[in-house]
């Protein structure tokens, strides 16, 4: 046996020890995250300026409503079916993808058709592009789902990780080199580039061109309600920085913004960690109810600990 083999530890077997270090691993995922991002925006709300910062944060927070709205809810529907075969998985990617093209069309369409009756402005014009982006989201969300079902939120950090690094390196030097609002939007597109393709790294699956009515339905029972609740909490997050940016300007808006992230530092901290994890879990054991409960029971009581520390 070589020195590597015998150094390196037994991967966690059953449920509880698979969660726990999900869950450990999904910590350093928050908290490199967090960090990583606020000190990002830092710099380049210094290097742009408020006003450049303000835009950028107005469509970003569009962006976030519609990478939750193109999901659909079939990554999520993935991770908690029960019994998962190959054709949900192609199932699951064709309607995924085909829904998020659609959406990036509908919603390019309506941009210009809003610039073209209202007067144009340098929001709507960034905004054109933004409504593209749910194609890019799209090429990471069935690999993601997978690598949750499995709690391999290892393989899941180093993608993130990987992702905001160039996201940092992209978006400063472009921000120096005197890119404006463009050096934020094309680091970001990068950064979800980068992650897709690490998820595809990380997953054994690869997609075929199917689709099938029985699965699809399967998928859409679940993943219809989740994504509705996805939507609004997307919603609830972005779109008070919407309002704030057009009744006040974009000023105003980036700062809002800025003291937003801040703020909701340990919290989000908190919610990210375990949101994941436990849905993951719980689904494994879905039809154990008296399990269930009682593993639901104390992730609640570990949440009100953390959560009042």
């Amino acid at each position: 046996m070589s020195t590597n083999e015998s150094s390196e530890a037994p991967p966690p077997t059953s449920l509880r020890q698979r969660t726990f270090h999900a869950t450990k691993w999904a910590t350093v995922m928050t908290v490199t995250l967090q960090l990583g991002r606020l000190l990002l925006y830092f710099v380049l709300a210094r290097i742009l300026g408020p006003d450049v910062f303000g835009l950028a944060a107005r469509v970003l927070a569009v962006a976030l409503i519609f990478d939750m709205a193109s999901e659909f809810g079939f990554a999520a529907a993935l991770v908690q079916r029960k019994n998962l075969t190959r054709r949900h998985i192609d199932t699951a990617f064709l309607s995924n993808f085909t829904f998020s093209v659609a959406v990036a069309v509908l919603g390019f369409a309506g941009v210009r058709l809003w610039a073209w009756l209202t007067s144009p402005s340098e929001f709507l014009d960034v905004l054109q592009y933004v409504m593209l982006l749910p194609i890019v989201f799209a090429l990471g969300h069935v690999q993601r789902s997978l690598l949750e079902r499995e709690l391999d939120y290892r393989s899941i950090t180093v993608a993130l990780t990987a992702g905001t690094f160039v996201y940092f390196v992209l978006a400063v030097s472009l921000a120096l080199a005197g890119w404006g609002v463009w050096a934020i939007l094309v680091g970001y597109t990068a950064n979800y580039v980068v992650v897709a393709i690490f998820y595809w790294r990380g997953s054994a699956w690869r997609p075929r061109l199917f689709f099938g009515m029985k699965e699809f339905t399967d998928l859409i029972a679940f993943g219809f309600l989740h994504a509705v609740s996805q939507v609004v909490g997307a919603l609830t997050r972005g779109l008070d920085v919407l309002v704030v940016g057009g009744v006040l300007g974009n000023v105003t808006a980036g700062i809002f913004g800025m003291s937003q992230r801040v703020g909701g530092l340990a919290v989000g901290q908190v919610a990210t960690v375990l949101n994941g994890v436990l849905f993951t879990s719980f689904s494994r054991i879905q039809d154990d109810k008296a399990k269930l409960g009682s593993a639901y029971l104390r992730a609640t009581r570990y949440l009100a600990v953390v959560a009042t520390a």
